[in-house]
This record gives C-alpha cells, structure tokens and sequence, in this order.
C-alpha cells in the first residue's frame, strides 16, 4: 500500500499519485511501527491521533512507570530534502530546552529505518486551532500570554540552535493555563515545494530563503493576528496565500475585530514582508507585546525597523 501525503489516504501499491489531489504517494509506515511496544523503553497504549507528520501514542515508560506521548514519525517527513539528519540533531539539541512552554523530550531513537520521539504528555489538551473554531477569538489579555509563552519557548530553543519551522495553531496546546508549543523541526509534507501551513509561513519560506528567528517573527505576527480576529492573514487556496505572503495587502487587524493601535502596530510591523524591518530579535517582539499588556508601549517600537536600531540581544 502507498500513501498519500496530503490527505493520508492509502493506495495500492501500482498507483504513484493521489488521485484526489494529485500529490506523489509514498511508502505506509509498516504494522511492526504500530505495535504495541517500542524497543525495550516503552509500551504503546491508546492510540491519541495522527497526522501528516506521524501518529501520536499514549506510551509506558518501562523504566519509571510513568505515560508519555510517543510520536511515531511518517517517513514522508524525514524523507524530504536534509530533515532526517537535521532532526536527529535538533532532537539532542532540545534535550536541553526547559522551557514550561515547550513538551519536555524524555527520549528518542529509530526503530528502522523510522524516527521516534517520547514527550511529556499533556491530558486533556486541545490544538489552539480547535480552540478557536469552537470559541472564536480570545481576549487580549489572553493572547498576549499566548505569545510570551510561545515567543520565550522559541527564544530558549534558538538558544540551543533550534528553529521552529511550522509555527501555527496546529502545533500549540491548549490544557487549562498552560500553554506548549510542540513539534519542533517537523515539517508538515505537502505536494507543495513549501513545507508548513501555509497561512504561518514567511515570504523567505514561500521564496525557498533560509529561516532563522525572523521567521519566527513573521510566523508570531500571523499568529496574535489570528487569534484576536479570529481569520488568517491571508485566506483562499494556498497559492493564493503565497502570493498574499509575498505581495499582497493586508487588512488591518481593527478593520475585523477591536484591537487597539499599539497592538495593531506591532502586529503589523512583525508582518513586514523585509525581515530587516520586524522587530530585531523575537525577545524585543516579546518584551514589546508585555510592555503593552501592562499599558506601558513604546512608540518607537511599532516603527519599521529601519527607522531606528535599538540595542537588542541576538535571540
């Protein structure tokens, strides 16, 4: 059986293409992978869900007894261009990441030629997308802990040298108060040439440029301005979304929702298409965002960035 890597339909094994969306097939991850044991460390339980990026299982660890989320990771995304290598890398690297809003890395390994990856387990959590489909926008008080939370996770993984490379909804959790932020260096794969959601992703990322944390901040942009308005962006089919990325206009946050000018402005000064005109550094974005949470905003913060250089930290 092959499958497909944009819908995750299976297919016999003499097709090559989706036939619903015309995206290349690859190769099902084999049964031994959804087993209900992983190497001598750990017990697969319930199942919790899956996606493109792999499936997730509620796991025993045999050493201490306690559960954990074991993700099992889809050969479609190691498979892509320099991400097997890059991930067996990140994943040490965040080893030493601590940060409350960031699912602690208890363990991984390969089992095969397949990567596997034991997190902290967070019951009862919902997706932010899923939180905002069933309630709407949040408040401002609430969204600004969103993006200290997320924007203090980031900043200690680029610490380690580690980039989050799909900055988006899917890939925050919601459980009570807290807040984390998970799938670090997982791609989403696509038939497309951008890897990611695509109404997250920066122009550099659609234009095939590197990304390093002011990536990061265009994806936080996206990010405050869809939970406060409730709509992406840019919408329509990802094409279109690109292109609105890399040359369209956008509307004004208070153009959709009640959102007041200094949050507007850094918002919208974080979505600049030139990287060198966000803010200089995710801390700064941060610090700026808490700074008007307590009604303290500095105007020259909200400025293009090439109006005026402040001295800043290089995370």
């Amino acid at each position: 059986m092959k499958l497909c890597p944009k819908c995750n339909k299976q297919f016999s094994d003499d097709a090559n293409f989706c036939p619903v969306d015309a995206a290349r097939l690859g190769p099902v991850i084999q049964a031994a992978a959804e087993s209900d044991s992983l190497g001598a460390r750990f017990e697969l339980l319930d199942k919790l869900g899956g996606a493109r990026t792999g499936a997730v299982h509620k796991a025993k660890d045999k050493q201490t007894g306690a559960v954990a989320a074991v993700k099992l990771v889809s050969p479609q995304v190691t498979s892509l261009p320099g991400v097997a290598q890059r991930l067996e890398r990140e994943l040490k690297q965040l080893e030493r990441v601590q940060s409350a809003g960031v699912t602690k890395l208890i363990a991984s390994g390969k089992r095969g030629e397949q990567t596997w990856i034991a997190l902290e387990l967070v019951e009862g959590a919902v997706t932010l997308d899923e939180a905002i489909s069933a309630r709407g926008p949040i408040a401002l008080d609430q969204a600004a802990h969103l993006i200290e939370v997320v924007g203090e996770a980031l900043i200690e993984a680029a610490q380690v040298g580690v980039v989050h490379r799909d900055l988006a909804p899917k890939n925050i959790l919601f459980a009570g108060h807290d807040i984390k932020l998970i799938n670090f260096s997982l791609p989403v794969p696509t038939s497309d040439r951008v890897p990611g959601v695509p109404e997250f992703v920066a122009p550099e990322q659609v234009e095939g440029k590197p990304v390093d944390q002011r990536s990061n901040l265009y994806s936080l942009g996206a990010l405050y301005y869809y939970v406060l308005t409730g709509q992406p962006v840019h919408g329509g089919s990802v094409e279109e979304v690109h292109r609105g990325h890399t040359g369209g206009s956008i509307k004004t946050p208070s153009s959709l929702a009640p959102v007041p000018a200094p949050v507007e402005a850094v918002i919208m000064r974080a979505l600049d298409r030139s990287p060198t005109k966000r803010f200089l550094t995710v801390r700064q974005y941060v610090d700026e965002v808490s700074r008007i949470a307590r009604g303290e905003a500095d105007p020259k913060l909200a400025m293009p960035a090439g109006k005026q250089r402040p001295k800043a930290e290089l995370v």
